[in-house]
């Protein structure tokens, strides 16, 4: 089982615009090696961790600035996504993060900053940027470590969900300049940023990483929770298929 070391310390959203200009998201996302879809039964119980979004405004002059509010509703409307899931099937439940203690929503936090330094790497193996990687692809076994265990002996939370994301958002009077100055020879305008939602479902007894994925969509907005809920059905889709068989792994 590996942890993850980066090759190099470049910036997570660096990372993610490579991988969108390559081409955008793969059919599906990384599973861990050696996991039977047909076989192992679903998780029942499911945690999702506060998610971690950044939204910033950019206004006329291009200042940008993050907008805590629209962070917060992006968070619920990520969780509202799953518990919605949840209701519809009935093949699991989901346990609120509310019923830790402060001390275990601290661990939750530092895991979820752990996975934020994996991500670019994993990206970069479920997009197959480098060719050396394609058997990290096949033989994908990544490890957040044992720190969640307590989850389970405690709470009897089989998997954690722990998302991330990131958008830059223009404000009313930027997007009217950026059309003014679309037309206006010379004039310099602005385009829509990519939203970028990553995920991953990580077993709470082992630590280890058993669904990574991530969406990233130039028409979608983390500030408008009706994405958001559809972005997390993207990322959330190979655990839907994996519902409707009736297995887990």
């Amino acid at each position: 089982m590996r942890t993850l070391t980066l090759l190099r310390p470049v910036a997570l959203l660096h990372f993610l615009m490579m991988i969108v200009l390559l081409g955008g998201c793969s059919a599906r996302g990384l599973v861990k090696a050696g996991l039977d879809v047909d076989k192992a039964d679903a998780p029942q119980m499911l945690m999702v961790a506060t998610p971690d979004f950044v939204i910033q405004e950019v206004d006329v002059g291009r200042n940008s600035e993050r907008v805590v509010k629209w962070e917060q509703q992006a968070g619920k409307a990520f969780e509202d996504a799953v518990l919605r899931l949840s209701d519809k099937g009935k093949k699991f439940a989901v346990v609120s993060p509310s019923v830790l203690t402060e001390e275990e929503t601290q661990v939750l936090v530092q895991h979820r900053a752990l996975f934020a330094t994996m991500a670019p790497q994993l990206l970069q193996i479920k997009e197959g940027a480098v060719e050396v990687w394609a058997d990290e692809k096949r033989k994908f076994a990544y490890t957040l470590g044992p720190g969640l265990g307590f989850l389970k002996t405690k709470y009897n939370v089989d998997a954690l969900v722990v998302v991330i994301g990131k958008d830059t958002v223009r404000s009313g009077a930027r997007i009217a300049l950026d059309i003014i100055n679309s037309v206006l020879p010379g004039a310099v305008s602005g385009e829509a940023s990519h939203a970028y939602l990553i995920s991953a479902i990580v077993d709470t007894g082992s630590g280890d990483i058993l669904l990574f994925d991530y969406d990233a969509a130039k028409r979608r907005q983390l500030s408008n929770q009706s994405d958001v809920s559809s972005m997390a059905d993207e990322v959330m889709t190979d655990y839907r298929r994996m519902l409707k068989k009736g297995a887990w792994f």
